[in-house]
């Protein structure tokens, strides 16, 4: 149920293209924002991370990212990398306390 509600919230911010928060629901910091799908780093970790980095997306989820290894900030699929890789894979765990917030 709780990804049910996860991918609704992605996908009526992605049709409504408006702004949409990663809050940490434990501190209320912001982690990042996205306004009109331009990524807003409110962590100076996550965005030298990500600048430099990017996001590394599986062999298996490559097709869904035009073939692309890693996706770049700069990129216009970030946002869904993003969302769909690095949220799930690398940031969120059991206890996960991170929520999207219009």
């Amino acid at each position: 149920m709780k990804q049910f509600l996860f991918l609704a919230t992605i996908l009526g911010t992605l049709i409504e293209g408006d702004s949409m928060k990663l809050v940490d629901t434990k501190t209320g910091h912001v982690v990042i924002e996205f306004i009109d799908h331009n990524p807003k780093f409110h962590s100076r970790f996550l965005e030298k991370v990500l600048t430099a980095e990017g996001i590394l997306i599986p062999p298996p989820l490559r097709k869904e990212f035009e073939d692309k290894e890693v996706i770049f900030v700069d990129d216009p699929l970030f946002e869904k990398a993003f969302k769909e890789v690095y949220l799930p894979f690398c940031l969120s765990t059991r206890g996960s306390t991170y929520e999207w917030q219009n």
